[in-house]
Parts: structure tokens; C-alpha cells; sequence
């Protein structure tokens, strides 16, 4: 008698997916803290990353980070999510 293993390879492809697409996201976030501007470090230590299925967010839940990546009429942009994205580009 033979014995038949089935092997899933979408499967294995999607499961292989999902841990690499989360590791260059963890890595973007990672880059992304390393180059927040550091006042009180709440901004640096804002920063996450959330989802699953290969589509991942990374973002910083500071109240003022939009204004530190993007900057304001007051205030030039200190960017540090948008380099960090690059940076593995």
C-alpha cells in the first residue's frame, strides 16, 4: 500500500508570503523608529504594524505625526515613515 501526501503548495506559497510581506514590514517600522525625531520618544514609540493577509499597515498613533512627517506653515517636515519606506525600495 502507497502512501499519498497531499502537499498544499498555494497553500505553502501564501503561508511563505504572509511571513516575508510581515517581515519587510516589520523592517520598514523598524527603520521608521530609527529615524523619528526624538523629543520624549512618545512618537518613536507610537509606531506599529498591523493587519495579516500580505497587506500590512504600518503607522505611528502620535497624535502629531502626520505633522512631523508632512510638516505645517510653522514647521518644516521632518520625515521619517516615507524615507524608511524607501529605503527598501
Amino acid at each position: 500500500m502507497s502512501h499519498v501526501i497531499y502537499w498544499d503548495k498555494v497553500g505553502l506559497v501564501h503561508v511563505l508570503a504572509e511571513r516575508e510581506t510581515k517581515k519587510v514590514g516589520e523592517k520598514i517600522l523598524g527603520r521608521a523608529k530609527a529615524l523619528a525625531p526624538v523629543d520624549t520618544g512618545r512618537l518613536k514609540n507610537s509606531g506599529f504594524i498591523e493587519g495579516g493577509r500580505g497587506q500590512w499597515v504600518i503607522g505611528f498613533s502620535a497624535p502629531y505625526a502626520h505633522f512631523q512627517e508632512f510638516g505645517t506653515s510653522k514647521m518644516h517636515a521632518q520625515p521619517f515613515l516615507r524615507p524608511a519606506i524607501f529605503f527598501f525600495d
